[in-house]
């Protein structure tokens, strides 16, 4: 594994955690929510690069209303249009027992 490292001004290492093992995380998991949200890491391993299990990750990124997975708006048509396709196709008409 790489170790990184870089100077900060003490002011900043307090504003961000109080100790420098708490600025490194929140540094770390900043970095991890920028890169996945610009589709540059994978919510997976932005999760590893962060040092939390998936959930965690996404429960921080929700807690600070971070949007992992950006979609314009005509993307989100297609899904949705696509979902509802896959939805129809799936789903009988009467389901069994009822009717």
């Amino acid at each position: 594994m790489v170790a990184i490292s870089f100077e900060m001004p003490d002011d900043l290492v307090q504003a961000l955690g109080a100790t420098p093992e708490g600025a490194a995380r929140e540094i770390r998991l900043a970095a991890a929510m920028h890169w996945c949200r610009h589709g540059e890491m994978s919510t997976s391993k932005a999760a590893r690069l962060a040092e939390l299990t998936y959930a965690d990750f996404l429960e921080a990124a929700a807690r600070r209303k971070v949007e992992l997975f950006p979609l314009d708006i005509e993307e989100l048509k297609e899904e949705v249009a696509r979902g509802l396709a896959a939805g129809s196709q799936h789903v009988p008409p009467d389901p069994p027992g009822e009717g």
